[in-house]
């Protein structure tokens, strides 16, 4: 991805796919070490050059890096989300009896996946922030979880079938010996039927070799909350999620 660099610390890094969702440039903020809130004045620098067009910029930063959290409200970003991730140790020796029909997604699945991504999602930071439209926000989700099917995001997916309909899925990620649950949405009117929790039980089943599978979801997001503790996972870290928009 292009780079704008802007201190050896901080960088400005082009978000080619969602620049492309937003239509105008998209980019993500890295903030890779300790940095002295006042040395956020010099991003002031890059607003002399973004305030000319549509922009936003986006960024994650740890709950406990305060100088950071003060020097990104200085320049005019803005909390949407606090972000909490979840870990478990993988287990295989649990009886296993699905409400529904769990396998992994096929490619005639893509549509319904994209319908379900569409519609299913509240709790995002896109979703979250009230200078994005839903329809953005949406379409954002759709994307994200189709790009599967063409090999762009995404290592597994596995969906639950209801009836010859899909009723949910369960998109990850491989990360060394573990699982990421990268994305999981459940169509609403086949919610309360465990069905998210047998996905992830399958996942466990079924991708062998890994150790651990993580995940991390929204604050706000209640029920995920409840659904990854009742699974037995643990918090292990929290951050905040900031972003900026000139528009």
């Amino acid at each position: 991805m292009p780079r704008i660099h802007w201190m050896d610390e901080i960088q400005l890094i082009k978000d080619q796919w969602l620049s492309e969702m937003f239509g105008h440039d998209v980019l993500r903020l890295a903030l890779n070490g300790s940095q002295d809130e006042d040395d956020f004045d010099l991003c002031k620098d890059i607003r002399h050059h973004v305030e000319r067009r549509p922009i936003f910029i986006y960024t994650k930063v740890s709950v406990n890096a305060i100088r950071y959290i003060h020097g990104l409200e200085k320049v005019g970003f803005h909390l949407v989300d606090t972000s909490i991730f979840f870990e478990k140790q993988i287990v295989t020796d649990r009886p296993f009896c699905a409400s529904t029909k769990i396998r992994f997604a096929r490619g005639e699945d893509k549509a319904e996946v994209g319908r379900i991504a569409l519609r299913n999602f509240l709790y995002s930071r896109f979703h979250l922030d009230p200078k994005i439209p839903d329809e953005i926000a949406n379409s954002v989700k759709a994307n994200w979880a189709t790009n599967f099917f063409t090999g762009k995001r995404g290592d597994a997916m596995i969906v639950s079938e209801h009836e010859g309909r899909l009723a949910g899925f369960l998109q990850l990620l491989y990360h060394g010996a573990n699982i990421i649950i990268d994305l999981i949405a459940v169509d609403r009117m086949y919610r309360r039927n465990h069905i998210a929790s047998d996905m992830i039980d399958f996942a466990q089943r079924n991708l062998n070799g890994a150790n651990y599978i993580r995940v991390g979801t929204q604050v706000a997001n209640l029920p995920s909350m409840a659904l990854y503790e009742k699974a037995g996972f643990m918090i292990t870290d929290a951050a905040y999620v900031f972003h900026y928009h000139n528009r």
